[in-house]
């Protein structure tokens, strides 16, 4: 009986939260698991399994992604593991607690994990100091960088509606005047966009590595696109005449709308980032 088959029932008596948490633990202290890979021998070197990635040498191609070591925490307990490389992150540059609990599913009968997280980190600053404090690995090691929250583009949204509830007469006094609501709105928007633009473009670079072309109207990207289109497209109309106002904050709810498709459209849309059927 296998080590998994043993410890499998006593982990889905814990929530997926849970379960994760407990990994989590179990990884903070590396000596174990370095008296382990050494006795199991789970790094392998054996040149058929060496490739090269993005100019990096990689002892092997199977690594760990973004998503488990968010924080920069567990990663000399991870280089002992026998993963070809190990990628931290994503690294937001605030904190935030990400979303409200239970935000894992288990799908025991497709063997598949539904993420809610909604990117939790302790922040740029933290994670600094903690890679800062990592000693050399023989592992190569990578960081996910969370350009911006959504924080931004949340703004801009909420200030769009409250602007179109409060109207040029300042309908409502315990809202800030429609004046204040559009300028914060904008400079949202000046903040996000940039970086919005960005990540389209990094992730084109790493499209063309992963799927050898830059761009495929997948329709994640294809939504990506429309999303920066529309934001591309208030900024423009929000400083013309017959566009400022009302319609300016109309355009903000409809880039929130393709924001909101965007992130999860892959979940009912099939193509290279889909999750439809798991």
């Amino acid at each position: 009986m296998s080590f998994y088959a043993v410890l499998r029932p006593l982990l889905f008596r814990l929530s997926a939260d849970q379960s994760h948490a407990l990994a989590h633990a179990a990884l903070r202290p590396s000596a174990p698991w370095r008296i382990l890979s050494s006795a199991s021998a789970l790094a392998v070197s054996d040149p058929r399994l060496r490739t090269r990635f993005a100019g990096v040498d990689l002892p092997n191609p199977v690594g760990l992604a973004a998503g488990f070591d968010k924080n920069c925490e567990l990663m000399a307990a991870l280089a002992c593991l026998g993963f070809g490389f190990i990628t931290v992150g994503s690294i937001m540059p605030q904190p935030r607690r990400g979303n409200p609990y239970p935000r894992l599913v288990r799908y025991p009968e497709t063997e598949s994990l539904a993420d809610s997280m909604g990117v939790p980190s302790r922040g740029r600053e933290y994670c600094v100091e903690q890679l800062g404090k990592s000693s050399k690995h023989a592992v190569p090691l990578f960081a996910n960088i969370g350009g911006f929250s959504a924080d931004e583009i949340a703004t801009s949204f909420a200030a769009g509606v409250a602007y179109l509830a409060q109207g040029p007469t300042d309908r409502f006094a315990w809202l800030p005047s429609h004046k204040v609501l559009d300028e914060v709105a904008y400079r949202a928007v000046i903040i996000g966009f940039p970086i919005f633009a960005t990540m389209i473009i990094l992730g084109s670079w790493w499209a063309s590595i992963a799927w050898s072309r830059y761009w495929g109207w997948d329709p994640k990207e294809t939504a990506a696109l429309v999303t920066w289109l529309t934001y591309a497209i208030y900024l423009h109309a929000r400083n013309q005449r017959s566009w400022a106002g009302r319609p300016a904050a109309l355009l903000l709810v409809v880039g929130f709308g393709m924001v909101l498709v965007t992130y999860s459209g892959s979940l009912w849309f099939s193509g290279l980032h889909a999750y439809s059927g798991l």
